[in-house]
């Protein structure tokens, strides 16, 4: 939910005196605003959320009421919003004007009003009014605040320039500049719908969100050139049927099942038959060595012989053929994740089938 002040603009004939506060339907602002339209298509919405507040609300000046916590500046009222009700799809207010107010507004001192109001982000759909203020600084196209019988030639001016800026001869007439105002607030909401949905199809092309609209447009005939290129009938000669194609495909993976196995195998086994891994390892070793070969013969190559010639260890190494290790036996446990009291456990055996089979 956003909250955002807007100009809109009325003539008075006086204090008290209706005004309106938002017009109806799409409210586009003024281009020195640049912000995009507004939407008020639901004013009796608008109306009942406001009078949730229970309270008369304040018209003030400038916005002061909104800075005066940052400026530390008093906010005096300039008069007062006593009711709100619909006309002809438009939020319009009671005011009570104060005397300083009314005597602004009388030689023309401040000439528009601009409401404070909650809104939708995403839809831009105005929800609630808060405040307003006097300034003059008009956002939307609404006549300025004034006398009724005022119809002098700085407001004529005003008139002129808003038709020019909407394309309009200088004399148009005000239901032609509020019908081209909300028109050209339709017109910029498509815009922005044609440039989300460009966006995307830039996205979905692969190029970036913000690619000139000339690649966009050769990106998605290239894609579609291709899919022509691939359609009709598939050549029957180039597929093989699928009871065909499963069972060659269980033969082979079960020659690759098979001769993993068999590559796995041959390389433990010639690990443990260089000393490069104990015969208590050999499942550890089955597993690495199928799951990675590769990885296993680069363990393999990177350990030291630790049953050379048929031996335990190497003869006169510290530990050899006792119940402590050398420094390369331990290192093959760390290596192996073998603890010390199973590696030597497992050279006892082997030596003692050494000793039986001699």
């Amino acid at each position: 939910m956003g909250r955002a002040a807007a100009v809109a603009t009325n003539d008075v004939s006086g204090a008290p005196a209706e005004v309106e506060l938002i017009p109806a339907g799409a409210v586009p602002t003024r281009p020195n605003d640049r912000r995009p339209p507004f939407v008020n298509d639901d004013p009796e919405g608008v109306v009942a959320a406001s009078k949730e507040l229970v309270l008369d609300l304040p018209i003030d000046y400038e916005h002061q009421g909104e800075h005066a916590r940052e400026n530390g500046r008093e906010a005096p009222a300039a008069g007062w919003i006593k009711g709100l009700f619909v006309r002809d799809g438009a939020v319009w207010g009671r005011v009570e004007w104060t005397g300083k107010a009314a005597a602004h507004l009388a030689a023309r001192e401040y000439r528009y009003l601009s409401p404070v109001f909650q809104y939708d982000r995403a839809s831009r759909r105005i929800r609630r009014i808060e405040s307003a203020a006097l300034t003059n600084a008009p956002a939307f196209f609404m006549r300025a605040l004034a006398r009724a019988e005022a119809n002098d030639a700085e407001e004529s001016e005003m008139d002129k320039e808003i038709a020019r800026a909407l394309g309009l001869a200088e004399d148009a007439s005000e239901a032609d500049i509020l019908a081209a105002a909300k028109a050209a607030a339709k017109a910029a909401g498509e815009l922005a719908a044609a440039a989300g949905s460009v966006k995307a199809i830039a996205l979905a092309a692969g190029l970036a969100g913000d690619a000139a609209a000339g690649d966009v447009a050769e990106a998605v005939k290239t894609a579609k050139a291709a899919a022509a290129a691939g359609a009709g009938d598939p050549d029957p000669a180039k597929f093989v049927p699928r009871a065909e194609f499963d069972d060659l495909r269980g033969r082979f993976e079960a020659l690759e099942t098979s001769g993993a196995e068999a590559r796995a195998t041959t390389a433990v086994d010639r690990a443990i038959k260089a000393g490069k891994l104990t015969p208590a390892s050999r499942d550890w070793g089955l597993g690495y060595a199928k799951k990675d070969p590769e990885g296993f013969d680069r363990f393999a190559a990177g350990q030291p012989a630790i049953l050379p010639g048929g031996r335990v260890v190497p003869p006169g190494e510290p530990g050899a053929g006792g119940d402590t290790l050398t420094a390369g036996e331990r290192a093959v446990c760390r290596a192996t994740g073998v603890s010390e009291e199973k590696f030597i456990a497992s050279r006892r055996a082997l030596a003692a089938a050494e000793e039986e089979a001699a």
